[in-house]
């Protein structure tokens, strides 16, 4: 079955493991475009492990990232995500957002979004902003 999703979103299905190693979900998320394999492990109470892989084959591929997903706090909330973390993928962090659902016919799915670490990305902001007023000083003689 092909898997399409959105931009910075995802979903994986339950699989039906045939032995303990084998991942408890799998499959896709799209990050800043991009198409890559997700397994998930579910450690109930403690989280959850995704490793996120790209396509370089028929039926190959390779890791590009890891990521540990914390049991969020919902508060009184129920619309939080389950589960929240970080993957870093090609030297940048993506805030990784997982809330726990069922497919139609009733059986445990995973929706996934993802975002930019937006502290992170608000430092870099802020950096860029600082060497612009550093560069009109220097223009202006200061």
């Amino acid at each position: 079955m092909a898997i399409e999703v959105k931009e910075n979103q995802g979903v994986l299905f339950q699989n039906e493991k045939k032995n303990e190693k084998q991942p408890d979900f799998g499959g896709k998320i799209n990050i800043g475009g991009k198409d890559l394999h997700v397994s998930g492990w579910d450690n109930k109470d403690k989280g959850m492990n995704f490793t996120l892989s790209e396509k370089i084959g028929e039926n190959q591929f390779k890791e590009v990232g890891k990521a540990k997903l914390d049991v969020n706090d919902k508060g009184d909330n129920e619309k939080r995500p389950d589960y929240k973390g970080e993957v870093t993928l090609n030297g940048q962090n993506i805030k990784i957002s997982v809330w726990k659902r069922e497919s139609k016919d009733q059986k445990p799915l995973l929706s996934v979004q993802s975002s930019p670490n937006l502290a992170k990305t608000k430092d870099v902001e802020h950096k860029a902003e600082h060497a612009a007023q550093k560069e009109a000083k220097k223009d202006m003689g200061i």
